[in-house]
C-alpha cells in the first residue's frame, strides 16, 4: 500500500479552525500558543491535516485521534509526530504544510520551497553534502522515517535512484514535487 499524502496551502479558518482547535490536547495547545515560529498557524494546520489522514487511513474518529511528540533529547513535546497504531511525518515551507501516513510502515516527508536564499541552499550544502534541494529533501525524508532526525549525520544517507540506504535499512524514496515546491516521501523498505 503506498503512503497517503495530504497537503495545504492555506490558514485554517472558520468551523475547521475552531474544531482544529478543540482537537488539540494539552501539550499541543501549550506549543501552539507559545509559538515563536512566524508561521504559528502551520502547527495547527499541520495538526489538523495529520488527524484528517489518520481518520481517512484508519477509520477513527478525528477527537480520538491523539498526537503526540515527545523530544527523544528532552522529553518536551517539539519532536516527530506519532500517532498510535499508524506510521506519520509532517513537514511545512512557506505556506505549504505536508502530511503523511503509512500503516505499515516507517515514513518521512520532507518539503522545501523552490524559492530559497543562496544562503539556505548553502547551509544545506554544508550539511548534506553536494546536491540540491531535491537532494536535501530526499535525506531529511529518509531522516525523519528512521526516526532519529538531524541526531544522525545526513552524509550517513547513501541515495541511489529511488532508493536510499541508512545504517542497513532502505528506503522507497517518490517525488512529491510541483512548480513552487520540492517535496520527498521516504518510506522504509521491508
Amino acid at each position: 500500500m503506498p503512503p497517503l499524502l495530504r497537503f495545504d496551502d492555506s490558514p485554517l479558518t472558520g468551523a475547521r479552525r475552531d474544531r482544529a482547535l478543540r482537537l488539540l490536547n494539552g501539550p499541543e495547545m501549550e506549543r501552539f500558543e507559545t509559538a515563536t515560529d512566524p508561521h504559528p498557524e502551520r502547527f495547527l494546520t499541520g495538526r489538523m491535516l495529520l488527524r484528517e489522514l489518520v481518520a481517512e487511513l484508519s477509520g477513527r474518529e478525528l477527537g480520538s485521534i491523539t498526537v503526540t511528540a515527545a523530544c527523544p533529547d528532552c522529553g518536551r513535546e517539539h519532536g516527530q509526530p506519532r500517532v498510535s497504531g499508524l506510521h506519520v511525518s509532517l513537514s511545512h515551507a512557506g505556506d505549504r504544510v505536508i502530511a503523511a501516513a503509512h500503516p505499515d510502515r516507517a515514513i518521512g516527508v520532507d518539503i522545501e520551497s523552490r524559492d530559497v536564499s543562496p544562503e539556505r541552499v548553502a547551509a544545506i550544502r554544508t550539511i548534506a553534502g553536494a546536491g540540491g534541494l531535491e537532494h536535501w529533501t530526499r535525506i531529511e525524508a529518509v531522516l525523519k522515517a528512521d526516526g532519529r532526525g538531524l541526531r544522525v549525520d545526513p552524509r550517513a544517507v547513501r541515495l541511489d535512484g529511488d532508493t536510499a540506504t541508512l545504517d542497513g535499512s532502505r528506503y522507497e524514496l517518490a517525488d512529491a514535487s510541483d512548480d513552487r515546491y520540492i517535496a520527498t516521501v521516504a518510506t522504509r523498505l521491508p
